[in-house]
């Protein structure tokens, strides 16, 4: 197993969050991103608010909690809740709208992340609900620690920590896995292109001339092998890539240009519509 270490953290400020961000794990057969990951150890104020994000987000809930009536709702259809209760793991999807209410005195950490079998190929793809699990006190203090924790070895324990618990809820067969990395791998220069160099002009009838097909037969073959169109699977790229720069601290209008849009009002309108939040306003919840 290989590890890459690209953390940075943001001082605590006085809340009792710490953050961490950047994490990233490759290993032989699974890449974890772990873009933003925080600890909330104190007494925040009670956080009552609704959004969507392109990564996967676990709640771990702190078997130490005082019992309270945090919950976590899908918009749906169909509408979908599940309280956050002590000593609970809660998964839920990438690129859903949430509904969430955490009141004074949580103690959890948040983790946004994306976990593949191999670039591209989502292994949570099939996971599609809210999903709890219940966390032992063991497993949320050996993650609390290595989150926290500076010593040397500190990240590599929350990599490892991290990857057990959200493999708990995984339970892709192999032969999907294979179907999958299949797939991937008929389309791998378009998709490197997109994911390289992420453009909003991008039309689905360049993405086919790069693949050799007609306009018509890639578009029904994408959709047939990955699940999504062209143009959706160009959209989450978009999103994730605008996320990470934002994350990074860059401008709304620097953003807008690398990522090809004709002007920052038209990406925020992008952004606003598939997050429910303007960019401009992205770097304060996370």
């Amino acid at each position: 197993m290989h590890w890459s270490d690209q953390r940075a953290q943001r001082p605590d400020d006085g809340s009792g969050h710490v953050h961490q961000r950047g994490v990233e794990t490759l290993g032989d057969s699974l890449v974890l991103s772990a873009p933003y990951v925080v600890m909330v150890e104190q007494q925040p104020p009670g956080v009552d608010g609704s959004n969507a994000m392109p990564w996967c987000r676990l709640f771990l809930v702190s078997p130490q909690a005082p019992a309270c009536d945090a919950a976590v709702t899908m918009a749906g259809p169909p509408r979908h809740r599940v309280a956050l209760k002590p000593g609970t793991a809660l998964y839920m999807p990438a690129n859903v709208r949430l509904h969430f209410f955490f009141p004074v005195g949580m103690r959890m950490i948040a983790w946004h992340f994306r976990l593949e079998w191999a670039p591209g190929v989502d292994a949570c793809a099939d996971l599609t609900r809210l999903v709890r699990r219940d966390l032992s006190a063991s497993a949320y203090d050996e993650l609390a620690g290595a989150v926290a924790g500076a010593e040397a070895g500190a990240i590599a324990r929350a990599r490892g920590a991290m990857l057990a618990i959200v493999g708990s809820f995984i339970e892709e067969p192999v032969a999907d896995v294979a179907r999958r990395l299949h797939a991937r791998a008929r389309f791998a220069g378009v998709l490197a292109r997109i994911d390289e160099r992420p453009d909003a002009g991008l039309s689905v009838s360049e993405m086919a001339r790069s693949s050799g097909l007609g306009r018509e037969a890639f578009s029904r073959r994408f959709r047939r092998d990955l699940g999504m169109t062209p143009r959706e699977h160009l959209r989450r790229v978009l999103v994730r890539h605008a996320c990470q720069r934002l994350i990074a601290g860059e401008a709304v209008a620097a953003v807008a240009e690398a990522l090809g849009f004709s002007s920052p009002y038209w990406f925020s309108r992008f952004f606003k519509a598939r997050l429910g939040v303007p960019p401009s306003a992205f770097g304060t919840l996370v």
